[in-house]
C-alpha cells in the first residue's frame, strides 16, 4: 500500500515539474503547443498511476493465493497426521511417508476385496450389456443368484438389463437354493440344440459388460423351457 501511495505522489510531482519546466524552458511556446506538451506528460503520468494500481492488485492476489495455499497445506498435513496417528515429534516428511505406506496398504486391501466380491453394474456396463442383448433378439431367460448380498445385487442388475432388452424373464425366486450351495462365478446354462450364436453371443455380452468375470458352462436339464439360465454365484470361493 505504501508503494502505491508513493507512486501516486511521484506522479503528481512529475505533473508539477512538467508544468514549471515547460514555462521556464519554453517561454515563447504558443498556447496550443504548451497544452499539447503538458497533456502529453499528464497522459504518461496517468498511465504510470494505472500501472502502479494494477501491479498492486496483482500483488494482493498473489499474497492471498499464497496464504490459501499455505492454509490448504497445513490442513492437509493435519489430516495426514490424524490418518497415520502421527506422534508429536514426527517431521512432515515422516508423516507423508507413513501416509503413503498406509494408502498403499488400503489400495491392496481394496484390490483383494474387489477380486472376491461382485460390484454392482455401472450405467455404462448396463448400457453395453443391453445393446448386446438387443442384437441377439428377445428370448426366454432365468436369472437367479446365491444368497450373498453382492450376488443378489448383481443378479438384480442383470435382470434389469434383460428386461430393458425386451427379453422375457422367468418368474423365479431371486435366491436359487441349489445354486447357493455350489455356485461360483457366473454359471451359464444353455441348450445343445439352441443356436450356437445365441450362447456365444450372450457369453460375449456378459464378458464385455463384466470384464474378468469367470463364466462356467452347463447344460439345461431336460424339460426346462427357458432358452438359457444364469446363476450368479460368488466371484471366488468363500469360507462360510
Amino acid at each position: 500500500m505504501l508503494a502505491l501511495i508513493l507512486g501516486i505522489a511521484a506522479a503528481a510531482g512529475w505533473i508539477v515539474f512538467d508544468v514549471i519546466a515547460s514555462i521556464v524552458t519554453y517561454p515563447a511556446m504558443s498556447s496550443g503547443e504548451w497544452w499539447t506538451f503538458v497533456l502529453s506528460g499528464a497522459a504518461l503520468v496517468i498511465l504510470t498511476v494505472v500501472v502502479q494500481i494494477l501491479e498492486y492488485r496483482e500483488r494482493q492476489k498473489d499474497e492471498q493465493k499464497h496464504s490459501e495455499e499455505h492454509g490448504t497445506l497445513a490442513s492437509g498435513m493435519v489430516m495426514l497426521a490424524g490418518m497415520v496417528q502421527a506422534g508429536p515429534n514426527q517431521t512432515p516428511g515422516e508423516i507423508t511417508q507413513a501416509a503413503i505406506q498406509k494408502i498403499g496398504h488400503l489400495e491392496s486391501t481394496l484390490s483383494a476385496y474387489q477380486s472376491i466380491f461382485w460390484a454392482p453394474l455401472t450405467d455404462e456396463q448396463k448400457s453395453t450389456l443391453i445393446n448386446h442383448l438387443k442384437e441377439l433378439g428377445p428370448r426366454y431367460v432365468r436369472v437367479s443368484n446365491s444368497d450373498e448380498s453382492d450376488c443378489i445385487e448383481l443378479a438384480r442388475d442383470l435382470r434389469e438389463c434383460f428386461e430393458h432388452a425386451q427379453w422375457r424373464l422367468e418368474k423365479f425366486p431371486d435366491s436359487d437354493r441349489w445354486g447357493s450351495a455350489v455356485a461360483n462365478g457366473l454359471m451359464f446354462f444353455r441348450r445343445n440344440t439352441e443356436s450356437p450364436a445365441l450362447n456365444s453371443g450372450v457369453m460375449r455380452a456378459l464378458a464385455a459388460a463384466i470384464p474378468g468375470s469367470p463364466v462356467l458352462l452347463y447344460q439345461l436339464q431336460e424339460g426346462d423351457d427357458v432358452d438359457l439360465a444364469i446363476i450368479v454365484g460368488t466371484r471366488k470361493l468363500r469360507q462360510s
